[in-house]
């Protein structure tokens, strides 16, 4: 039996014939994809390709696959992560937050859901937040209190991004605006709305890993949420142990999380 691909989620400027039939090939047209288009091929693949659908433009797809049949038994019972990403990115813009326009979810099944596409457009001229870690980055030393604030303001907001990594959050210069630096997210299918206290605000922020400016993240993330320094600041020591003991369990884990497509 051939894969039926579902079509479930479009944006407007996709939903016409040409977006619908470039979605209903997404599978045979990311098998011919060349290996130079590939910017991530582990768990999941990700695609950077340029296209016409809608006019000349550069995207980005991300291929979530589910192999073991008890994954797909048990990820059929929730939305799938292409379907949830393309939702949560139409609501953190509307939120006024930054992530790459969302184009498209499309899922495959196969009796049971098998896997799914997510199409967003390729963010330009942006680095990631893991880069400021670097100590010689002149940059880095506001950049980092930039950032900051921009955690605190999603917690604000009551955004949580469970899997807020170096990787998942992107850094761009701009001038325009107050900080002089912007941020936007990706890979955002672990992100929750709901609102973030103090404590569960200092222990997302702790999966950010250390910094070299440290101490500029800590002050940029208490001005925004009007927190005491000294109290955030060993609150923040604490919760950065428990998440090196949860990376050991996590690690340790993964071999059986990847194989229920978890």
């Amino acid at each position: 039996m051939r894969p039926e691909l579902r079509i479930r989620r479009l944006s407007p400027s996709w939903n016409s014939d040409e977006g619908r039939a470039f979605c209903s090939g997404l599978q045979a047209f990311c098998a011919g994809l060349p290996a130079e288009t590939v910017i991530e091929g582990r768990r999941n693949h990700l695609f950077r390709i340029h296209i016409d659908v809608a006019g000349r433009q550069e995207i980005v797809i991300k291929r979530f696959a589910v192999p073991h049949p008890l994954g797909r038994l048990l990820n059929t019972l929730r939305s799938s992560k292409a379907l949830r990403s393309f939702d949560i990115a139409v609501r953190l813009l509307d939120l006024g937050v930054s992530t790459p326009e969302p184009l498209a979810a499309v899922e495959t099944w196969k009796g049971l859901r098998t896997g799914a596409f997510y199409c967003c457009r390729w963010h330009t001229h942006w680095s990631r937040a893991r880069e400021l870690r670097a100590d010689f980055d002149p940059r880095a030393e506001h950049a980092t209190w930039a950032l900051g604030v921009f955690i605190g303001h999603l917690h604000n907001l009551g955004v949580l991004h469970r899997d807020l990594s170096g990787g998942n959050v992107l850094v761009g210069g701009d001038p325009s605006t107050p900080l002089g630096v912007t941020f936007s997210l990706i890979d955002l299918n672990r992100i929750r709305f709901t609102s973030v206290g103090r404590r569960m605000g200092i222990a997302n922020l702790a999966v950010l890993g250390h910094f070299h400016y440290t101490a500029q993240l800590l002050d940029g993330y208490c001005r925004e949420r009007r927190l005491s320094p000294s109290w955030t600041c060993s609150r923040y020591e604490t919760m950065l142990g428990v998440r090196r003991l949860r990376d050991t369990i996590w690690s340790g884990t993964r071999p059986l999380r990847r194989t229920l497509g978890l």
